[in-house]
């Protein structure tokens, strides 16, 4: 038996030039073993030239290792002329290679039409292309209704969409209810919805209780917040400190994005907050001038190249 796709094609080759029968089985296995979509299609090809008929394996096999949705769709096509059936793994496979979710939605309605039922795989990926709330939301009651188990990715992926930080808060509570373990990303999500200083900070020190540790991204937010929420100047140097005790390393330098010098969050936020503060952050920058904590140099630097500047 062949481990490789190079061992089985050699034996194919053999196999063909010893004049044997070559049958569909030994065609779809190599199908399988291909590396890549042009190496099975052109052994799908020569099957049908070979006066073979690809079976639905050959055309879900090849379907999944289509690099385009064009190339599995006219696939797709081509299994149903054949009059092949076509099962929910198929129809999962092309609504993930779908590259709108009009295309997505039309092929998971079509997969209803054809009496399957679709799966959790089907709903996520179709949730995960919506291009709004609403429409990620609908097929998310339709999977509930259909006692569909939902998981993590699917609430983080609705969590993500929602308009309003009620519609996020709202999954996100229903998620702690159903015992889903809740991530970094799922929080930081809704700390970046937060439509109040408060409520990010509550769901910040949540976070750390539940043994998660904010990184980089979270703490920008957070700092961005107490300008956007016009919080007192303690609070913003008090979320630096905590940063210096995690040994979180703070964004200092400019990102070049697109050809362009982009200001980091951390910089913005300080630039932002000390714009007439300068006394109090000096203080700051004293009180911790002697600190041997990890990263607080990179803190202290970019408090002093600010006031430098001023």
């Amino acid at each position: 038996k062949a481990q490789t796709y190079q061992q089985g094609f050699d034996l194919f080759e053999e196999m063909k030039q010893a004049g044997l029968k070559i049958d569909e089985i030994s065609y779809s296995t190599l199908i399988n073993k291909a590396q890549t979509y042009q190496q099975s299609f052109e052994l799908f090809e020569d099957m049908k030239q070979a006066g073979l008929t690809p079976n639905e394996i050959s055309y879900s096999t090849l379907i999944n290792k289509a690099e385009t949705y064009q190339q599995s769709f006219d696939l797709f096509e081509e299994m149903k002329q054949a009059g092949l059936k076509i099962d929910e793994i198929t129809y999962s496979t092309l609504i993930n290679k779908a590259q709108t979710y009009q295309q997505g939605f039309d092929l998971f309605e079509e997969m209803k039409q054809a009496g399957l039922t679709p799966n959790e795989i089907s709903y996520s990926t179709l949730i995960n292309k919506a291009q709004t709330y609403q429409q990620g939301f609908d097929l998310f009651e339709e999977m509930k209704q259909a006692g569909l188990k939902i998981d993590e990715i699917s609430y983080s992926t609705l969590i993500k969409k929602a308009q309003t930080y009620q519609q996020g808060f709202d999954l996100f509570e229903e998620m702690k209810k159903a015992g889903l373990k809740i991530d970094e990303i799922s929080y930081s999500t809704l700390i970046n919805k937060a439509e109040t200083y408060q409520q990010s900070f509550e769901l910040f020190e949540e976070m750390k209780k539940a043994g998660l540790t904010p990184n980089v991204f979270i703490f920008n937010i957070l700092l961005k917040k107490t300008t956007q929420y016009k919080q007192p100047l303690q609070v913003f140097l008090s979320l630096l400190d905590e940063m210096i005790n995690l040994k979180i390393k703070p964004q200092v330098g400019e990102v070049n994005k697109k050809g362009k010098k982009i200001k980091p969050y951390t910089v913005f936020a300080v630039e932002n907050k000390l714009r007439k503060s300068q006394k109090p952050y000096k203080e700051w920058i004293q009180k911790n001038a002697n600190s041997s904590k990890k990263n607080h140099a990179g803190y202290k630097r970019l408090g002093q190249n600010f006031l430098n500047k001023r």
